[in-house]
């Protein structure tokens, strides 16, 4: 990662610095060239004029200096060759050309020593500090060398040399600073570039976690238009079509009347902000001295908070009940081997006996009951795996058969197609399975006939379903709402754990459980992955 210094270093090189001001000194170049031309065209008796009949190379370095100058702007339209490349040149070019017109002058009192300085100073503006001088020193080396040739040539020193370093003097201040301050206006251009930057990013760093918080967020102005709504605020006020540069009573006229209420004092009690909506809970701050800049407005699901509140107690009323569980669990023992031991006593008599059944049949229930709590706390995180149903159901038959050899029932398996596969954790299917199966077995019954299961797996609008259905004496209607509430039972010697248990499988490894109406006996469905998940 680069410190800032390089970073502006790097920023603050020429070549990463506008090509507009090189083309402005081009156009300048091409102006000045071309009045120094057409005056070779005007009156007969100005002094160019007169300097020009003296000298005829005056106009062809005229012209020429004309053509390079309007290459040079063609080439920075262009911007080709590279930024560095062009400047370089066209020093070397105004330098050179500047020098052979004084040469042709006659003299540095022509006055063409000015378009030197002049030159140099919008050089200097475009290349590192240390070239511009250089580009300095060369320049009043050659003015210098002029007036030693004007000397030699006229053997009249007079006030040339004094000229000449007063001149060149001029171009070594212009380019310094010139330089100094191209220097800071780069240095000034790249920390505004670098923080215009920093700004940008921290903008889409703000948005990005606006726009993720489970939390509404609602923002705006003095004058109530909207300046903000991230993704969980659209969700809440009903998915509007329109969300930009709309006031907030257009948006939600519920919720601008609560922001109202806020602003004369009062506190907004939950209220649902749609005719079908949840309950939203509002919180306001105002931005800004008395809210000058606009109000930051938060929006929260209350049914969400219920749900979590509802989660965590749920969560330690479990732990609770496994502490209990275990703590049990010792005790019935003894009770259960007691009164065990106590039914071979040869000395009981029918009715002390019937009582002994009575409990060693509750002892085996509430052992029962603490082994499905204690179940449900050990619970690991599933393991999925790619389950092929049909070789899995037929395994499973076979295994339901030995755990109930004189159970009188029939089960039959049907998988369209043969081939279906899903991914489940086997442990944990196997137990939801059992337990389905188990209760229509026990508590499905019907007296006067067989009890028939059906393990039906097949494809239902992109989802693998697993059925498991019965012709037993199906669900109550009025059991049907808590049927999945723990310790919920229809049965005297069931649990109520056994479906909550098995809800708690399928929604651990991405699935849904059911109940299924139907005509006859109950019909639990499994349903696993969804439509975006397709195979």
């Amino acid at each position: 990662m680069f410190s800032a210094s390089h970073e502006l270093a790097e920023l603050a090189n020429p070549d990463a610095y506008s090509w507009r001001p090189l083309r402005i000194l081009s156009v300048y170049r091409i102006a000045i060239v071309a009045i120094m031309a057409l005056a070779f065209f005007g009156a007969q008796q100005t002094e160019w004029m007169r300097a020009a009949v003296r000298n005829p190379l005056l106009l062809d370095i005229t012209l020429a200096y004309l053509a390079l100058a309007v290459v040079g702007y063609l080439l920075a339209l262009q911007r080709w060759p590279a930024f560095n490349w062009q400047v370089y040149g066209q020093a070397v070019i105004d330098v050179s050309a500047i020098s052979l017109l004084i040469y042709a002058a006659g003299s540095l009192d022509s006055g063409l020593g000015i378009l030197m300085v002049v030159a140099i100073a919008g050089l200097s503006i475009l290349m590192p500090l240390r070239s511009a001088l250089f580009f300095a020193a060369l320049a009043t080396i050659f003015l210098l060398l002029l007036q030693v040739y004007d000397h030699l040539q006229t053997g009249d020193p007079g006030l040339g040399y004094t000229q000449a370093a007063l001149l060149g003097t001029t171009i070594f201040s212009t380019a310094l600073i010139s330089g100094l301050l191209s220097r800071r206006a780069r240095y000034n251009q790249a920390l505004a570039d670098q923080r215009g930057h920093d700004l940008r990013s921290m903008e889409a760093l703000n948005n990005y976690i606006v726009q993720r918080l489970q939390d509404g967020v609602v923002v705006i102005d003095a004058s109530g238009r909207v300046r903000l709504l991230n993704q969980a605020s659209w969700t809440l006020l009903g998915r509007p079509e329109r969300v930009r540069d709309v006031t907030l009573n257009a948006l939600s006229p519920a919720l601008a009347e609560c922001v109202r209420a806020w602003r004369q004092g009062q506190s907004p009690p939950p209220q649902p902000l749609l005719p079908q909506g949840p309950e939203i809970a509002m919180r306001m701050r105002a931005l800004g001295e008395r809210g000058s800049q606009g109000t930051l407005i938060f929006l929260e699901n209350t049914a969400e908070i219920r749900v979590a509140v509802q989660q965590a107690k749920l969560a330690s009323l479990g732990q609770l009940s496994a502490n209990i569980a275990h703590e049990i669990r010792n005790p019935l023992s003894a009770i259960s081997h007691a009164a065990q031991l106590l039914q071979e006593s040869p000395a009981l008599q029918n009715t002390d006996r019937r009582l002994l059944t009575i409990i060693l049949n509750q002892s085996a229930r509430l052992n029962e009951l603490v082994e499905s709590v204690l179940q449900m706390s050990r619970r690991q995180p599933p393991r999925r795996v790619r389950i092929a149903l049909l070789e899995f159901l037929v395994e499973f038959s076979a295994e339901l058969r030995q755990q109930h050899p004189h159970d009188d029932y029939q089960l039959t398996i049907h998988a369209t197609p043969q081939q279906l596969e899903i991914e489940f954790d086997r442990d944990h299917l196997r137990q939801i399975l059992t337990n389905l199966c188990q209760n229509a077995i026990k508590h499905g019954r019907r007296e006067s006939e067989t009890l028939r299961i059906e393990l039906r797996a097949y494809r239902l609008h992109g989802r693998s379903v697993i059925e498991v259905a019965d012709n037993g004496i199906g669900i109550p209607e009025n059991a049907v709402a808590h049927l999945f509430e723990p310790f919920f039972t229809t049965a005297s010697s069931g649990t109520g754990l056994g479906l909550y248990l098995c809800q708690e499988l399928c929604e651990s490894n991405g699935a849904r459980l059911v109940l299924m109406p139907q005509q006859e006996g109950a019909c639990f469905r499994i349903e696993v992955g969804d439509e975006d998940n397709e195979e």
